[in-house]
């Protein structure tokens, strides 16, 4: 396992300010999850740390009773010296190996457009769906009374995706 004290390092060098060793157990020491999360790391042999990434593992209930386990791709990072390397490609492809390993539904990750690790998502096959956060104190009923729209849930099937996207 990672060494805590030094991945938490390269995670604020290339995220400035991403957090302590608070903020660091918020995310990943969780007892709520799924399953523990796996936090791995890509060194230069035994020497030179590379880079690092985390799956973090939710179950995801659907309103209609169903529900689905999925991976997400949590704190990835490559130190600079590192880029352009493979590095991102590499904590991909193990991703998609621990999320079939614990025989999940889904492999997620969260990126803008404009970041190089969109663009290797994209080359690995990713399904790309454009998303949105909302950010809220209030919850959704009166986020909705406040803005006059009701939010849809659909089940989260390739042809929902494909509507909400052509939508756009």
């Amino acid at each position: 396992a990672p060494n805590q004290k030094e991945y938490l390092s390269s995670l604020n060098e290339c995220f400035s300010n991403w957090g302590d060793d608070a903020t660091f157990s918020w995310v990943f020491r969780k007892p709520d999850t799924t399953a523990a999360p796996d936090l791995f790391e890509i060194r230069d042999g035994e020497e030179s740390l590379l880079a690092g990434s985390a799956l973090t593992y939710r179950k995801v209930k659907m309103p209609d009773g169903n529900s689905f386990a999925m991976g997400t791709m949590t704190g990835s990072w490559t130190l600079p010296l590192s880029r352009g390397k493979g590095c991102f490609t590499e904590m991909i492809r193990y991703s998609k190996q621990l999320v079939e390993s614990h025989h999940f539904d889904f492999l997620t990750a969260f990126v803008t457009q404009q970041n190089a690790s969109f663009r290797r998502l994209e080359a690995e096959g990713s399904f790309l769906v454009p998303t949105n956060y909302i950010i809220s104190k209030i919850d959704v009923e009166q986020i909705e009374k406040e803005f006059e729209h009701k939010f849809d849930l659909l089940d989260v099937t390739p042809e929902n995706i494909a509507k909400v996207y052509l939508q756009r």
